[in-house]
């Protein structure tokens, strides 16, 4: 059932066997899993249906890092969470990212691959994405690169789209329906009490949308409000940082707009933008490197996939870019910030204080107007292709992920996505300010480290060296410094937020143990992408949602619950 806490009265308690904080596509998933078990199950919700500013404000934090955005982007304090939002890309780890790793300090997870594949096959139910299946040979012969073969990049793998699955709506009315599942919104957890011994959580302290305080007391709490927030809750709460850990290994994932591909000759086949496999679902190829040539060159796992040129640059000459560049004020602003700003030439930087104003903006309207004279040159294609995205964008369930266009003349800009490195330096903490309730804000101190660079850096060599050496084309670089323009160019992707309360056998070395319980505790645990020990260059949706159907497995046998089948979950 749906309630709302508001009408609390100040001072209440409230019991239940298990309670979850957060209802996004952890906490939702968790609570499927838990349907009919048996078990008295409250979720938590700080907000409502919709994006109200009041309360997403409470997400307001301090960036040390430039690169990073701010703590209250890519994040929905909502029913369903950020998945209102997301993209819909859905990747799983591949069996090395769960290794220990020579090259990588602070690898490995407590348990592999075949762990989890149980749960990423119902994890692909949950979130409408079809089969288990990530090989490109099930969409036919046709290869991504026509002559493209090589031994240590792999051109064949897929991503799975999901429609997007918003959880809540998807799955808000059976949750609603539920005799044993109750959802609580507008209801915050603020600090979690324990016994004397600091081994037992015996209540949440908790606040409603109206003001009041309540409290609840459960057998079992888990604390899945995404990979920033776990750090708010566990460390207002003083728990979690017994080995120093909370908050450190902060990791997003890399990503960078870094060379192109220029096709010999330039009609030469490829599959780009988006294709469909055989149950209607959107998919896209890719090229990655083999875990054997990975190790081999001591780098991160990463991949790059075939891109249009940056949006923002006019010289593309493309009508739809542009018409996409000066719409971006009406586009979310999680996404526009990826088209780019307009760049300012170097010989303009010169100018200070108003001279400088007026000179950028006049560069500015310059720009601007190159980019109308594209829209004006192609009417007619923008009019043919802004009817088909309408219907394929939101006339049918299945919506297109996003624009991918092939190239005109054979040139294709390079969209790399990289795993980042555990850094115990690269860390999320809670900052001197508070929030309206007295909870501490969050200070991200986001941190590449030389591998990251690294990887960066080996991938787009590696992937050049393959398609020069199979005949395909040429790969080229803005610079004869490769290195240099990867530190300049290398950037966080939003939304990421993994590693901040990491899973370990030894609590010496992480938070949480390989079910997801705080070290130390008997009742307390952390669920989503805070607990990853390591990022992957997935996308840490669908590994959440698999981690989720796990832990509501663990759950549901420790209650003497029937057990949770993960295949028909």
């Amino acid at each position: 059932m749906l309630a709302d806490a508001r009408p609390i009265p100040d001072g209440s308690r409230i019991q239940c066997s298990v309670c979850v904080v957060g209802a996004g596509a952890a906490g939702l998933t968790l609570a499927l899993g838990l349907l009919d078990a048996g078990m008295d199950v409250l979720v938590l919700e700080a907000g409502g249906e919709k994006v109200e500013e009041a309360i997403q404000s409470i997400y307001d934090g301090a960036v040390t890092s430039p690169e990073h955005a701010p703590p209250k982007m890519y994040r929905q304090r909502r029913l369903g969470g950020s998945t209102a939002v997301w993209g819909g890309r859905c990747v799983p780890y591949d069996a090395q990212d769960f290794q220990g790793r020579a090259h990588v300090p602070l690898s490995g997870w407590p348990f592999g691959l075949e762990e989890l594949t149980p749960f990423y096959r119902a994890a692909h139910h949950i979130l409408e994405i079809g089969e288990f299946d990530y090989c490109a040979n099930g969409l036919g012969e046709t290869p991504h690169l026509a002559g493209f073969a090589d031994a240590h990049v792999i051109s064949e793998r897929l991503e799975r789209f999901s429609p997007p699955t918003n959880m809540w709506k998807r799955y808000g009315p059976v949750l609603k329906r539920s005799a044993n599942v109750k959802i609580l919104k507008y209801a915050s957890c603020l600090r979690i009490a324990t016994d004397e011994a600091r081994r037992r959580v015996e209540a949440l302290e908790c606040v409603t949308g109206a003001g009041a305080r309540f409290t609840v007391e459960a057998g079992q709490v888990v604390i899945a409000v995404g990979g920033l927030e776990t750090v708010r809750v566990l460390g207002h709460s003083g728990l979690g940082d017994h080995a120093g850990l909370l908050g450190r290994t902060y990791m997003c994932h890399v990503e960078s707009r870094i060379g192109r591909l220029q096709l010999t000759p330039r009609n030469r086949a490829v599959v780009h933008g988006f294709e469909t496999t055989r149950e209607g679902v959107y998919a896209r190829r890719r090229f990655t490197l083999t875990a054997e040539r990975q190790n081999a060159l001591e780098c991160l796992n990463a991949t790059i996939r075939l891109h249009h040129p940056l949006i923002s640059d006019p010289a593309h000459g493309h009508t739809v870019l542009s018409a996409m560049f000066l719409a971006r004020q009406f586009i979310l602003p999680e996404y526009a910030r990826k088209f780019g700003g307009i760049d300012i030439p170097e010989h303009l930087r010169k100018f200070a204080n108003i001279e400088r104003a007026k000179a950028e903006a006049a560069h500015e309207r310059k720009v601007t107007l190159r980019h109308l004279r594209n829209v004006c040159a192609g009417v007619p294609e923008l009019m043919g292709f802004g009817a088909d995205w309408v219907v394929k964008r939101y006339l049918r369930p299945r919506r297109i992920p996003y624009v991918a266009l092939p190239a005109v003349d054979g040139a294709y800009a390079l969209d790399l996505h990289a795993e980042q490195a555990p850094n115990l330096a690269s860390r999320v903490s809670l900052d001197n300010a508070v929030d309206r309730y007295g909870v501490p804000k969050l200070r991200v101190d986001w941190r590449l480290t030389e591998l990251d660079f690294r990887t960066v850096s080996t991938m787009l060599r590696e992937f050049q060296r393959a398609v020069q050496a199979c005949g395909c084309g040429t790969v080229l670089f803005d610079t004869p410094d490769l290195d240099a323009e990867v530190r300049a160019q290398a950037l966080p992707v939003g939304g990421h937020h993994i590693g901040t309360a990491r899973m370990a056998h030894d609590p010496k070395h992480g938070v949480v143990d390989a079910d997801g319980r705080v070290h130390h505790m008997d009742n307390l645990f952390v669920l989503g992408s805070a607990t990853f020990p390591t990022s992957s260059q997935a996308n840490p949706t669908l590994t959440i949602v698999a981690m989720a159907l796990r832990m509501a497995r663990r759950l549901r046998k420790e209650r003497n619950a029937p057990v949770l089948q993960a295949a028909s979950a």
